[in-house]
């Protein structure tokens, strides 16, 4: 009798602990499931956050690079001869394509000029290989044409002769798409690979980010020009990531300027031994 009493006793002393162990074991899993969703929305954040910086840094940090929209429509002719520096390093720049790779071009050659002066800027139908011949580096740059070169810069190219001995020249590349993978790293391969062809000593640009060249995106994502409706759709970014006038994003003049500085920096090294 005594027995069964007890036995009576146990089992809901008994599922009380099992609804318990239950309890805890939710909770934990509540906690734990919290904790990741806070460490995946801290780092996100911190994601966006620094996104949004390289969109807004101010072109009086970036030295000269992302320049105002009126000094950059002052500079519409291609042909600018930026005189001459002490090392005598010469580069020339040559792109066919439209305004936005004029603005891309540009600041190739401002970055090319905080190493020498000695920059010519040129359109193919202006240039010709004594241009080339000048030069210490070439560096040329296209629109994507359904992932190919602007047929233009690419014709001229072709008129090089295979005579001329270009082997301790130094080269690179640029270009402009108007959407992500849409062919601009092509496009960039396609010019080195031409370049190559004719012996230039081929470089990329100052980070891995830009290994090929610099290049630029201007029609999508949050590269596109914002609209009132671009948030609202389907995966798009908050409206502040979206630029809101005719500017190149300052985090691509930053590649754009690296390239022009690392193949003049290159050139002149290539140069020095003879000038010793």
């Amino acid at each position: 009798m005594y027995g069964a009493i007890q036995a009576d006793d146990a089992r809901p002393s008994s599922a009380r602990k099992a609804s318990t162990r239950s309890l805890v074991a939710a909770t934990l899993a509540i906690c734990i499931t919290t904790l990741l969703c806070v460490v995946y929305l801290v780092t996100e954040a911190q994601t966006i956050l620094h996104e949004l910086r390289l969109a807004t840094v101010p072109t009086s940090s970036l030295h000269t690079v992302a320049s105002p929209v009126a000094a950059l429509a002052s500079r519409t002719s291609l042909n600018r001869d930026f005189g001459g520096l002490a090392n005598g390093t010469r580069v020339l720049i040559v792109h066919a394509g439209d305004d936005w790779l004029a603005q891309f071009g540009q600041e190739v050659a401002r970055g090319a000029a905080s190493v020498t002066t000695a920059i010519k800027v040129l359109h193919p139908a202006n240039a010709s290989i004594s241009d080339v011949l000048w030069a210490d580096a070439v560096i040329l740059g296209s629109n994507v044409y359904n992932a190919n070169v602007d047929p233009e810069l690419m014709a001229w190219i072709n008129t090089w002769p295979a005579t001329h001995d270009l082997s301790a020249k130094v080269a690179g590349a640029f270009a402009l798409a108007g959407g992500m993978s849409s062919g601009e790293e092509l496009v960039l391969l396609n010019l080195l690979h031409s370049l190559m062809i004719f012996k230039f000593v081929v470089v990329g640009g100052d980070a891995w980010t830009s290994a090929f060249g610099a290049s630029a995106i201007m029609g999508e994502g949050p590269f596109h020009l914002g609209t009132n409706n671009s948030s609202n759709q389907p995966g798009a970014w908050p409206s502040i990531c979206y630029r809101h006038d005719n500017h190149i994003p300052a985090y691509f003049f930053l590649k754009a300027h690296g390239l022009g500085q690392r193949v003049a920096t290159v050139a002149s090294k290539l140069r020095a031994p003879h000038e010793a």
